[in-house]
């Protein structure tokens, strides 16, 4: 046979291989409907029957399909370096922009649909392939985890960096591979549980555990070590201490000591467990959040607030005079639980995109402005009201204007928070002869 004869087969296997390979990778129903067939794969190669069987016969082109299934493009560890490098120097040496967008990019590359679905029909695949295409899959995998321990080997070194034992680092390139793949399996089934973002995030988490800037030389217990202590003194807390009379109560009191010294978001729950001598364990289980401690401290003067404007409605009170006596009511709140309302107005009006049930949960539970809407809707139907504005719209205006002022003019009465809010809002209110 001429070269150019075996130059030609070997593009003709070549080009039928990769036909198949991408019937598979782009239908992988295919294999249930009928198999993979000769024919298929020859139509799309645009080969002949003939010449396919000049080539294969069924179990060599499986064979050979399945190997091509198993080789991956091989990777370049000094591109991943590179880039992180300049990425560092683009963000003046801080390593978390850098490291997610690093480990993002990993993730693209091996979220993509079609080498996502190769590798995982390689895997299902190398029990029957033979030695050789087990032998190329752990080639494929140990390359990655060689690319990315090259990589981080060369940036810890340049930070002086270790990792806590046992971690080195090839364990954690095969880690972070094997998250990698995880987590393109996963968003292939159910993309909404896997966004863009969550994958830097755990890498990052992973990182600040195991890196050791110190070389301190230490385990991960070390790094684990106060929360281990945190959990096991709650938990031989839970398990020995007797429980205050009304645990709840004793909560509620704790915690408003603890937001009055620290703020809302500085405060603790191990420290309000502590100071309660309720064990953390039966905390959460009382009050999962903070969030759910400032809706229980407030609770009873918000039901107070709503029984006495339900009084004033059926009573027919004026509605300006109502809305005042209202107003004069959620500033003496305001100034008898100083430390439950500040958490109130901090936690509500703070950015809390990262913890919105939080806000969900205090504005559902403690609807202020809800409370008086009633009494705004009366007073635009009778005409004592402008009406330009929803009625839920202007009563959120009028409280959130007081216990804004009530926040910040914390020397004025209550009556005078009340005539500087009417005197802004209220008057305004009132319909023009």
């Amino acid at each position: 046979m001429s070269e150019g004869v075996r130059v030609a087969e070997t593009d003709l296997g070549e080009r039928l291989v990769a036909a198949a390979v991408d019937l598979l990778v782009t239908d992988p129903t295919t294999l249930l409907d009928g198999g993979l067939r000769a024919q298929d794969a020859a139509a799309a190669a645009r080969i002949s029957q003939t010449s396919f069987y000049r080539k294969y016969h069924k179990s060599s082109f499986l064979d050979a399909v399945v190997a091509a299934l198993a080789r991956q493009p091989a990777l370049d560890s000094s591109d991943l370096g590179a880039a992180l490098t300049a990425a560092l120097t683009a963000h003046q040496g801080d390593p978390r922009p850098v490291l997610r967008d690093a480990i993002g990019r990993e993730f693209a590359r091996d979220a993509d649909e079609r080498a996502a679905t190769r590798r995982v029909l390689a895997a299902v695949f190398c029990a029957s392939g033979g030695t050789r295409v087990v032998a190329d899959l752990r080639r494929d995998a140990r390359d990655r985890d060689a690319r990315i321990a090259a990589t981080f080997d060369a940036l810890f070194a340049s930070w002086g960096a270790t990792l806590r034992a046992p971690f080195g680092v090839a364990t954690l390139a095969v880690t972070l591979v094997a998250m990698l793949d995880g987590l393109a399996l996963r968003r292939r089934v159910d993309p909404d549980a896997v966004p863009d973002w969550l994958v830097g995030e755990v890498a990052l988490a992973l990182l600040t555990t195991l890196v050791d800037t110190h070389e301190l030389h230490e385990h991960v217990d070390d790094a684990a070590a106060q929360l281990a202590a945190d959990i096991a003194a709650s938990f031989q807390l839970a398990r020995a201490a007797e429980l205050p009379e009304n645990p709840r109560r004793a909560v509620i009191d704790a915690a408003r000591t603890e937001f009055g010294r620290r703020g809302y978001f500085l405060a603790r729950l191990e420290a309000i467990a502590a100071a309660s001598a309720v064990p953390l364990a039966t905390v959460r289980r009382l009050f999962p959040t903070k969030a759910h401690i400032v809706v229980g401290g407030l609770k009873d003067g918000f039901l107070r607030l709503g029984e006495a404007v339900a009084d004033d409605l059926a009573l027919d009170r004026d509605e300006i005079d109502t809305v005042r006596r209202h107003l004069l009511r959620c500033a003496t709140l305001a100034r008898d639980e100083p430390e439950y309302t500040d958490a109130l107005i901090a936690a509500v009006s703070h950015d809390t995109y990262a913890d919105a049930e939080s806000t969900l949960e205090i504005k559902q539970e403690l609807p202020f402005p809800a409370l008086i809407a009633p009494v705004i809707e009366r007073g635009q139907q009778r005409g004592v009201f402008a009406d330009q504005n929803p009625a839920g719209e202007v009563a959120a205006t009028l409280t959130n204007t007081l216990f804004l002022r009530c926040f910040t003019r914390r020397g004025a009465t209550p009556a005078e928070h009340v005539d500087a809010v009417a005197g802004l809002l209220l008057d305004g209110l009132r319909r023009r002869a």
